[in-house]
């Protein structure tokens, strides 16, 4: 792996436990998969807010 794909990989795993410490949650999507599947990853986005709504009584 070159390193200066490391040191970004480094970089976002440092990120992602800095957000989910503070207690946000960390989705990634490829350039991909946002291009071809949009309606998926929306998908994905729409559960994961879901999720995490507080429940209603």
């Amino acid at each position: 792996m070159p390193m200066a794909v490391k040191k970004d990989n480094d970089l976002d795993q440092r990120r992602d436990r800095y957000m989910q410490e503070q207690g946000l949650a960390v989705l990634r999507f490829s350039n991909r998969e946002i291009n071809e599947e949009f309606s998926s990853v929306c998908d994905a986005i729409d559960l994961a807010v879901h999720e995490r709504l507080p429940k209603e009584d």
